[in-house]
């Protein structure tokens, strides 16, 4: 993790540094990634690609709302906001939390369902003292992590997926929610600008929880905008197909330079 790993101490950041520069390619899952291993660690920009995670499109693919919710027992007249990821303080949920309650404000049947691992206790607590201290018990629900198929359905079920981090890579789950349909607001960090650009979804400033819930309101008033061409165009450049042709042509070229 060149974002986090090499700021632990010296010793780390020279390895970082050595291991870059010894490589005789280097894939970057997102284009903020490539900046920093040619900036911070004076890579050689030709040897240094971006090729994302991916996404499985038979699991991650457009399916019907409302089955959706009645699979997973979801109320079909509440509007949903979903996070899906770790949850810890670097992935803005204190934010999140702020920001629904803002957001409540406009539109009293808004839920907020925060799907993820929940391995860090101490900030699981402070959360769930957070909701209680705000009386938002009946508005918020922590729901433990999910295999692939039902986070897809997830998503679909949602009207508008959230992903507030601090810092993110690439922001692979913000790219199964478009595939699945799904309005995207994502913080204006890591690869999350590349990610949603050209009106695939919608930037708020990081850390920043009134931001968050203006974002979180301009895509619920845009309900229409859940499948658009921008987003088609993006999943399929990120598709699994697609990715392995990227992979192996780097693999290819690599074999004839050595």
């Amino acid at each position: 993790d060149i974002d986090q790993m090499p700021k632990k101490s010296p010793r780390i950041a020279a390895w970082t540094k050595k291991i870059l520069q010894h490589a005789d390619q280097v894939i970057a899952v997102g284009e903020k990634l490539k900046e920093d291993v040619v900036h911070d660690f004076e890579v050689e920009e030709s040897k240094v690609h971006v090729v994302s995670m991916g996404v499985d499109p038979e699991v991650f693919h457009v399916r019907p709302q409302e089955i959706a919710r009645e699979t997973l027992q979801l109320s079909k007249e509440a509007t949903i906001l979903l996070y899906v990821g770790n949850v810890i303080r670097a992935k803005g949920i204190i934010e999140l939390i702020e920001a629904y309650e803002l957001a409540r404000k406009e539109n009293e049947q808004l839920l907020l369902y925060i799907v993820g691992s929940q391995k860090d206790t101490s900030f699981v607590q402070e959360v769930q003292a957070l909701i209680q201290e705000k009386q938002l018990e009946e508005g918020i629900h922590l729901v433990g992590p999910q295999p692939q198929k039902t986070l897809a359905r997830w998503m679909a079920a949602a009207d508008v997926f959230v992903l507030p981090s601090y810092h993110e890579g690439f922001g692979l789950v913000a790219l199964e929610a478009m595939a699945v349909g799904t309005p995207v607001v994502g913080s204006n960090v890591g690869g999350l600008p590349y990610l949603l650009a050209n009106d695939a979804g919608i930037l708020v400033e990081p850390q920043n929880s009134q931001s968050l819930a203006k974002g979180i309101e301009q895509a619920l008033s845009r309900p229409e905008e859940r499948y658009t061409e921008a987003k088609s165009e993006i999943v399929k450049k990120h598709s699994y197909g697609t990715i392995a042709q990227e992979l192996l042509a780097i693999y290819e070229a690599t074999k004839r330079q050595l």
